[in-house]
């Protein structure tokens, strides 16, 4: 509960957490639930106020594996240095921003919008019907 009231109010401060949360989806953090779902709720947030920032965080994801598919322990990661960190996290050959990735962008901007969405839809449906 603290993680998700800490997560929501670093969200409210900013560019920094859009492009956070352009990363994270870049990275795969998405297939890693919860915590995948509040990262498509911050990118739909986010893509309100700082879309540029959101763009900029997911074209640097794509060169980078995501830090949890590491498969690391707690412990081991604590013992890296952040130059260590940053040459595992680095893709020996970085995804480009080509056409194909466009169109994946694009499909993680319409899904992360119906989830940040879906409570104000709900209740339009619900003060309709």
């Amino acid at each position: 509960m603290i993680f998700s009231i800490f997560y929501i109010n670093a969200i409210l401060l900013g560019k920094g957490e859009s492009f956070i949360a352009g990363w994270e989806i870049a990275t795969g953090l998405w297939k890693h639930m919860p915590i995948g779902f509040m990262s498509l709720w911050a990118m739909g947030f986010s893509l309100l106020n700082y879309p540029k920032e959101v763009l900029k965080g997911y074209k640097a994801g794509l060169k980078c594996k995501g830090i949890i598919d590491l498969k690391l322990s707690k412990t081991q990661l604590l013992n890296l240095s952040i130059d260590e960190l940053k040459q595992l996290i680095t893709k020996k050959k970085p995804t480009k921003m080509n056409v194909f990735q466009w169109c994946i962008f694009i499909f993680w901007i319409l899904i992360s919008e119906i989830i940040f969405l879906f409570p104000f839809l709900l209740i339009i449906v619900l003060l309709l019907s």
